[in-house]
């Protein structure tokens, strides 16, 4: 899975929780399955139901790529604020910069 983030400036507490599940993402304890998406598909933006994604979600090369709003504070570091893609071939937590 390959997951993009675009840093958004966000007051008070925008904490984000990102778990990978297989093809599956738990954003915020909300479960987003992305296992019935064939390859070379995309669901366009806006038919995924979370405040959390932006842009399309597709399936390229057997990798689920998707783009999630990455919430930050005024003081917040370069790495949070200019992030890489993160790839993640295993199950787990899924560590944003900080």
């Amino acid at each position: 899975m390959i997951i993009n983030l675009n840093p958004q400036l966000q007051h008070g507490d925008a904490a984000l929780s990102v778990w990978k599940v297989g093809d599956m993402l738990i954003v915020d304890g909300v479960s987003l399955d992305f296992s019935q998406l064939p390859e070379g598909g995309t669901l366009p933006f806006g038919s995924v139901q979370s405040k959390w994604v932006t842009g399309d979600v597709s399936r390229v090369n057997g990798h689920v790529e998707i783009t999630l709003i990455l919430p930050h504070g005024d003081n917040a570091s370069e790495s949070r604020r200019f992030p890489k893609p993160i790839v993640m071939n295993n199950d787990g937590s899924v560590e944003l910069p900080q």
